[in-house]
């Protein structure tokens, strides 16, 4: 059993990270949308066609 028991706990810690990267993402996402940096990716994304 001792041999067993760390695969879920490091199953359970890369959960537990991704959920948290994601709900930052989500957060990231929702503040650009308020501000205006959604204008500052087209301007990266045609500064890129250039």
């Amino acid at each position: 059993m001792p041999q067993m028991s760390p695969i879920p706990w490091i199953l359970i810690l890369l959960l537990t990270l991704i959920s948290i990267y994601l709900i930052m993402i989500n957060i990231f996402f929702n503040s650009s949308i308020k501000k205006n940096t959604s204008f500052k990716i087209f301007k990266i994304k045609n500064n890129l066609k250039w």
